[in-house]
């Protein structure tokens, strides 16, 4: 009979250990399950914050190129506008020292053809000053598509008499190069 009742014992004692592993099982995996939902809570809490963060990031570099972009087109438009001016002050000042030779000349071939590219040397000048070198250059570009025989020789003429205004201004004696000049 002890032993019956030992063993009785024994089973009620192991059954409560079983009884009580199953509670610490269940106890454990519901905890092992709340603390992984807690932690995927988290992570997507911190992955939208991440995403948000981001997306703000992105937002505030976009700004500041936007910004730096447009300030860099101030800046060039400015230096264009200042270099539209200095084109058109030397054109009319290259205008005036070639009608200046072409009087110096008479009444010559030379005299009329320094006279005439003066002329269109002031011309151009004008055109700077009134249009900017964009719409300058897209002219030029426009005449030398449809005329390329007449532009080549423009462009020839025009390289002549800056050669002869450029050799003539070297030797004037006033001991300026062409490069104290410009």
């Amino acid at each position: 009979m002890i032993r019956d009742k030992t063993m009785n014992d024994l089973q009620d004692a192991a059954d409560a250990t079983a009884n009580a592993a199953q509670s610490v099982l269940r106890d454990g995996t519901e905890t092992a399950q709340n603390l992984a939902g807690k932690v995927r809570a988290d992570a997507h809490a911190l992955g939208e914050t991440l995403v948000e963060g981001a997306n703000d990031l992105a937002a505030e570099v976009t700004t500041r190129v936007k910004d730096v972009v447009a300030a860099a087109g101030d800046m060039a438009s400015q230096k264009v506008e200042a270099a539209k001016d200095t084109v058109a002050e030397e054109g009319h000042r290259l205008a005036k020292t070639l009608r200046s030779a072409a009087t110096d000349r008479g009444d010559g071939l030379q005299a009329r053809a320094l006279d005439a590219v003066a002329g269109g040397v002031e011309t151009v000048a004008n055109n700077v000053r009134a249009r900017g070198m964009p719409a300058l250059f897209a002219d030029v570009q426009t005449f030398a598509r449809r005329n390329p025989g007449a532009f080549v020789a423009g462009a020839a003429v025009v390289g002549f008499a800056l050669a002869r205004f450029m050799r003539s201004g070297a030797s004037s004696g006033d001991g300026k190069s062409w490069e104290d000049r410009t």
